[in-house]
Formats: C-alpha cells, sequence, structure tokens
C-alpha cells in the first residue's frame, strides 16, 4: 500500500513538473521589446528584430531607424536570444497550420508593437 502511495505521489509530481506554461502573447512581445530597449537610444524612431529560421537553424538581425528618414543602424539588444525565444514562444498563440513560419519581424516603438511572419 505504501509503495502504490509513494509512486502515486512521484507520477503526480513528474505530470505537474512536464506542464508546459504559456504566457500571455502581450507579456511575450512586451518582455521582448523591453528587452531591446535597453539597447537603444532613448529618442529611437523605429526598431525591429528579423528572426529566420531554417530546420533547427535560428538567426536574428537588430535594426534600428534613429530618426524618421535616416539610415537604418544596427543594434545590440541586452540580451541577443531572449527576444528570440519569447517571439518562438508566441507559437504557442498561433494556429497549428501557422506555426512553420520562415521569419518573423518584431517591429515597435515607444507607443506600439506589430509582429509579421513569412511562411
Amino acid at each position: 500500500m505504501l509503495k502504490r502511495l509513494i509512486s502515486m505521489i512521484n507520477r503526480t509530481a513528474d505530470a505537474a513538473g512536464k506542464e508546459k506554461v504559456v504566457h500571455s502573447s502581450q507579456d511575450l512581445v512586451s518582455w521582448a521589446t523591453g528587452c531591446m530597449l535597453e539597447g537603444l537610444p532613448d529618442n529611437f524612431h523605429k526598431a525591429w528584430v528579423e528572426v529566420s529560421r531554417s530546420g533547427k537553424e535560428v538567426e536574428a538581425h537588430y535594426r534600428c531607424i534613429i530618426v524618421d528618414g535616416e539610415v537604418i543602424e544596427q543594434f545590440q539588444a541586452a540580451d541577443d536570444l531572449y527576444p528570440i525565444q519569447c517571439i518562438e514562444h508566441l507559437d504557442d498563440h498561433l494556429p497549428k497550420d501557422k506555426r512553420n513560419w520562415k521569419k518573423c519581424i518584431l517591429e515597435f516603438n515607444s507607443e506600439s508593437a506589430s509582429l509579421n511572419y513569412e511562411h
């Protein structure tokens, strides 16, 4: 009897540990842009990260425009990987047939953010 109780407790603990935490899409976008904001000057006009994936390979390019109409510049996010992880977790909010995107662009400014996917 004691062995069955211990076994049941272990199975319950294992199942609880495997539950996937799904954050809201608003939180994920907010966390990604917040991380990128730390690498931008206060007066930036627009910034974006372009994430491309092919199989298991993922590549990201961080770009910004400081003043409207000026040259596009590269910038360094506070943490290069964190925005990518947030974008990949956004897959949980997409329909299953839309999760196989090849490119995602998260564009933002001080007031709003938008996501665009290419399949």
